[in-house]
């Protein structure tokens, strides 16, 4: 650990005359100097935290990227710094919001730990390789290869991060140094999970006892159902009973007594299963508070460091200003004013974090930033298909890489791997147990490259083409106008449409010889814009928050907030497969009209495969250059079919391309603007005198050409008719 000691630490409450413990300085790129409590370097001094050096921040990027050698543990600094800094504002600007120096160091630890269980490559992890193996082995399940004990779950590093820091704290003995600081281990790490995970879940036998019924109780609780219902839809008190057996469903009836209760509802009060929903969808609107670890009076603290609202937190802070600066990105973003104009305001009866009206061109700032990373960097083509090869490669690699974790413990630490009481795991399993999941790093694919066992070598082909840059050629791309939401289950298909014969039979590409990938980009929030979710006080009502309203929105700013790529990709890197690869993708173009967004499209497109283009009819140039001519550009079609024309030509069998050419200054010269120096005066620079410049030069510099096109292209006549056409108006313009 490197860092020296200072005096000075700000955990003492204003009202105790307690010790200001010691803290240490890092020096972080991004940050500068920054200081850490000692309980943070308790834990960032363990096994457990140390490994996240070895775990690159953005996986693969880094085989593109050759900067983003970055890993975790930075980050995580970074974030723990942040999340105090935060807290710390605040509670300099509103002592009223009473925050403690527990609540503080929370937050602190919250930040620091909330991406401890990343596993190798961070995202690549939970978000590329579990999924293709959890998709093998239901496959293999299917066939009979596999039995229930095998089963793999789907699972996220958020809840990985949780299952770490419980490890953490326990194999470190870190309770009593909690405690030294006036944590309460029990209360306080469940607030800290909270914060990483949010409300954490109960168990699936809490879940099964209490049913739906639990929505409608805890309703009852926060406001007079019998009242709302009485006054608003006329059930009597005693029906509430009644009306929760409804929205349990069957978990409370069968399927016949539940068609009875809901027919006697009907009867009684023309009252349709769909108007319970719809009850029990306006009286939740009041919900109740979900997190233990905190009182609602303290809701803010949880936007901290993961913000479920609207993504605003101290995480995206430092990632974004830490990803822009090893990439070589710009961050237009500045979180340092986000932090200066930070105010809690009581939103909807609950205290939310707020900046200020003139900061919403900074906020959308922060998530343009954020799609420009993942666009150029996180999402670009060659950092995925290198990521979708890693994630193939430890597909393949499973089963065959033997980690030992803890053997013979009770609960989640103590799984028992897939290869019996021996407490041996593999790469899909290892985050059942946090002992073993604390072995797995980045190094995994170093022991894939570097191994000689017979069982691995398919696995370490792909990474020695990687390493060697022989990955899968790029063939084409399309964005569809409106999102495919199933694509996962027609990723096969498209697959299938892919390796479908060409007509002349020249390829024999084959359905495993392609990979397709979907990328989802957006702001945070798929197809909604984050800054709507955010609330704003202005300077004269800084206590008074609200979303920004339209007439002081900026009329300047995005209005389309996502979009869907598919990428495909040919497995053979020769250059006569991956030519026939791309006749492949624009045939399979022509059966799927979706990915172009309409029937119309895929028309267009069909045309440009086969070579049917707009039939060029005549230009003119007119002697003076028209500024205005976007705004006649109609006119000019009705004008070259006009009604009584002999053919049956319309306005919309045209298209007219305006063309301006110029030396780059529109009609003025260029070398007019320039400055000269002499060769007798090297410090004085002139215009070119008249005396001095060139006779033989030009004279006019720009010219507008107006191009007429017939998009009746399979008929003759028509084009002729519309040559025709052409030159009766352009004399009329």
């Amino acid at each position: 650990m490197v860092g020296f000691l200072v005096c000075r630490g700000k955990m003492a409450s204003p009202s105790k005359k307690a010790k200001k413990p010691i803290t240490k300085v890092f020096n972080d790129p991004i940050h500068g100097s920054i200081e850490l409590h000692p309980l943070l370097i308790k834990i960032i001094d363990t096994p457990q935290f140390q490994r996240l050096r070895f775990i690159k921040q953005l996986g693969g990027v880094y085989f593109v990227y050759p900067g983003a050698s970055h890993n975790r543990f930075e980050h995580s600094i970074g974030v723990g710094y942040l999340a105090g800094k935060l807290a710390e504002d605040l509670r300099s600007r509103q002592p009223e919001l009473e925050i403690s120096d527990e609540d503080v160091l929370c937050v602190q630890i919250a930040g620091l730990c909330h991406d401890l269980g990343h596993g190798p490559f961070s995202h690549l992890y939970d978000g590329m390789f579990l999924p293709k193996a959890l998709e093998k082995k239901e496959e293999m399940r299917r066939n009979g290869e596999l039995g229930e004990e095998e089963k793999l779950e789907e699972w996220k590093h958020e809840k990985g991060s949780c299952d770490m820091l419980d490890h953490l704290v326990r194999q470190n003995d870190l309770k009593p140094e909690m405690e030294k600081y006036g944590l309460i281990p029990e209360d306080d790490i469940t607030f800290i999970k909270e914060m990483i995970a949010g409300p954490l879940q109960e168990s699936k036998e809490q879940e099964d006892e209490k049913g739906y019924c639990d929505i409608i109780n805890t309703l009852v609780e926060l406001i007079d159902l019998e009242k709302v219902m009485m006054e608003k839809y006329e059930v009597d008190p005693e029906d509430v009973k009644n009306i929760k057996e409804m929205i349990a469903g069957q978990k409370s009836k069968s399927k016949k007594e539940q068609s009875k209760l809901e027919q006697e509802m009907k009867e009684k009060y023309e009252l349709n299963p769909e108007d319970v929903k719809f009850i029990q969808e306006k009286i939740a609107e009041d919900k109740k508070w979900p997190y233990k670890g905190r009182k609602e009076e303290k809701s803010f603290l949880y936007e901290i460091v993961s913000n479920k609202k609207n993504g605003v937190d101290v995480d995206k802070f430092d990632y974004l200003a830490r990803d822009s600066s090893y990439l070589g990105i710009k961050n237009n973003f500045d979180f340092h004013r986000f932090l200066q104009f930070a105010r809690v305001c009581k939103v909807d009866g609950r205290k939310t974090i707020c900046t200020r009206d003139k900061e919403e061109d900074n906020m959308y700032d922060l998530f343009y930033t954020r799609h420009r990373l993942h666009k150029r960097a996180c999402q670009h083509r060659v950092s995925q298909i290198l990521q979708e090869m890693i994630a193939e490669a430890f597909v393949k690699a499973d089963g065959h890489i033997e980690i030992e974790g803890s053997e013979g413990s009770a609960g989640s630490e103590g799984t028992i791997g897939s290869k019996g009481s021996r407490g041996l795991f593999t790469l899909s399993t290892a985050f059942k147990n946090m002992e073993t999941y604390t072995k797995l790093t980045d190094n995994v694919f170093e022991e894939i490259l570097n191994s000689s066992r017979p069982e691995l070598q398919e696995a370490k082909k792909i990474l020695q083409d990687i390493v060697s840059r022989k990955i899968y050629k790029f063939v084409g791309e399309r964005k569809p106008k409106d999102p495919i939401e199933d694509w996962k289950s027609q990723k096969y298909g498209w697959k299938i449409g892919l390796a479908r014969p060409l007509p002349n039979g020249e390829s024999k590409l084959k359905l495993d010889d392609f990979e397709i990938l979907v990328i989802n980009m957006d702001y945070g929030m798929k197809d909604k814009n984050p800054v709507e979710h955010m609330h704003f006080y202005s300077k004269k009502e800084p206590d008074v928050a609200k979303p920004m309203s339209t007439e002081n929105a900026s009329r300047i700013r995005t209005t389309i907030f996502s979009e869907q790529l598919i990428k495909v990709f040919c497995k053979k890197i020769d250059e006569q497969s991956v030519e026939a690869a791309k006749k492949h993708f624009e045939q399979w173009l022509e059966m799927e009209p979706n990915l172009d967004g309409s029937e119309e499209a895929r028309e267009i497109l069909q045309d440009i495969a086969s070579g049917k283009r707009h039939k060029f009819v005549g230009e003119t140039k007119p002697k003076e250059t028209i500024k205005n001519w976007k705004s006649r550009i109609t006119g000019w079609k009705k004008g070259l079919a006009p009604p009584n024309g002999k053919s049956n030509l319309t306005p919309e069998d045209f298209e007219i391309l305006v063309i301006n050419m110029d030396y780059g200054m529109k009609d003025k010269n260029p070398v007019e603007h320039m400055h000269f120096y002499s060769k007798y005066e090297p410090d004085v620079a002139k215009p070119m005198s008249i005396e001095n410049a060139s006779r033989i030069g030009t004279t006019i510099y720009s010219e507008q050409l107006i191009r007429v096109f017939c998009k009746k292209i399979d008929d003759e006549k028509s084009v002729e008719a519309a040559r025709q056409h052409f030159e009766q108006w352009k004399f009329k313009m």
